[in-house]
């Protein structure tokens, strides 16, 4: 699905280059903003992900968290948003910086494993409890 999404959205940008993407004080055209979620997309699957793979953006709403969730699309790559407020980005920060990678793998792999968020919550939380 993702390759039909990344064809529509280049088809628009193609076809109506005025349209605008972004927050209400921060707007990119739309080709600008493929332009840079191309180069991102690029980034993503160097840095060894996969297309088909699943990946969690989280970040409070912005220009920038729209171009990485358009980057994801680009590449390939099954995104799950998981937006959040600003004030949280400290905190969620500290803490995947007390973890490794491999941590943040299973936890993550044990969410997807769940039937719901709650659970998957909790799911994720316990795996990073170990850690």
């Amino acid at each position: 699905m993702s390759a039909n999404l990344a064809a529509a959205i280049v088809a628009q940008a193609e076809a109506r280059p005025d349209l605008r993407l972004g927050t209400v004080k921060d707007q990119l055209t739309l080709p600008d903003a493929l332009a840079l979620a191309a180069a991102r997309a690029r980034e993503l699957l160097a840095s060894g992900l996969e297309p088909g793979q699943r990946v969690a953006l989280v970040a409070p709403t912005s220009t920038d968290y729209l171009v990485t969730w358009l980057a994801c699309v680009l590449a390939g790559l099954g995104v799950t948003s998981l937006s959040c407020a600003a004030s949280a980005i400290p905190r969620v920060g500290a803490r995947l910086g007390t973890v490794e990678l491999v941590d943040c793998r299973r936890a993550a792999e044990a969410a997807l494993a769940a039937d719901d968020a709650p659970t998957a919550r909790e799911a994720a939380r316990a795996v990073l409890a170990g850690s």
